[in-house]
Formats: C-alpha cells, sequence, structure tokens
C-alpha cells in the first residue's frame, strides 16, 4: 500500500490504530517515523485511552535520548495496526515526550516493520511511503 508522506514539524508522520483491553475503543493516533530507533513509544494519555495504566507494565527501563537517559516502562499492548498491517502483542515503551512533541502520540521505530517482515519505502522523489 503507497500513500503520500504526511510531514508535520519535521517528522514523517505515520497513521496507526492502537488496540487494548476489550472495553475501551480502539484510537487512531498519529506517530512520528523514527529510522533511528528500535523500539516503538507512545505517550502515557495514548495508553490509558486503549485501558492501560502502569500497572500493566512488563518492567521498568532506562532509555538513553539524545540529551540525557529518562525512565520509562515496557508494555505489551494487544494490537497496532498500520495501514493494513497489524501486529499482536506488540511490546512498545511508554514514556511523556516534551511538550514540543505532543502532537504526535508517539515515535513508530523499526520494530514493527522487523515484525510484520515487510519492506518500508520512502520515495522522496514521488513524495510517497509504501510498506510491501
Amino acid at each position: 500500500m503507497k500513500q503520500d508522506i504526511e510531514y508535520s514539524n519535521g517528522l514523517i508522520i505515520i497513521k496507526a490504530i492502537l488496540s487494548g483491553k476489550k472495553e475501551h475503543p480502539s484510537r487512531e493516533l498519529r506517530l512520528g517515523l523514527d529510522t533511528a530507533s528500535d523500539r516503538t513509544i507512545i505517550i502515557p494519555p495514548y495508553i490509558k485511552a486503549i485501558g492501560y495504566s502502569e500497572n500493566d507494565k512488563t518492567k521498568n527501563i532506562d532509555i538513553t535520548t539524545g540529551s540525557s537517559t529518562v525512565k520509562a516502562y515496557e508494555l505489551n499492548i494487544y494490537k497496532t495496526k498500520i495501514f493494513n498491517f497489524s501486529i499482536r502483542s506488540h511490546n512498545v515503551i511508554v514514556k511523556d515526550f516534551p511538550l514540543g512533541l505532543y502532537f504526535i502520540g508517539g515515535l513508530l521505530g523499526l520494530d514493527f516493520f522487523q515484525k510484520i517482515k515487510k519492506e518500508l519505502i520512502l520515495d522522496f522523489n514521488n513524495n510517497t511511503i509504501e510498506i510491501k
């Protein structure tokens, strides 16, 4: 599936749908594509919206960012869907972002593409993104 690349504040934006606990509806959110990260990071409000809390974490972790080391936790969410591709049991990192990044719900790392075993093609000549 191919679509136009959406940019916002210097990031490539990918629309995703997160599904969590049965009694909570799925939520659509915008993720910034982070090809330098091997993990997907979601901010707490979206995790709460699909029924999870810090009590559901699998473990606490420290993350090294470009400027410091911060506290976060891992959480296994029921399903992540991007374009027409889904993965179940997606182990994500949950942490807050600086206020300047709250226009997105998180960062999409390479773990999603590795799990679905598909290619990510960024065609800047035609301004399209494709997973195939």
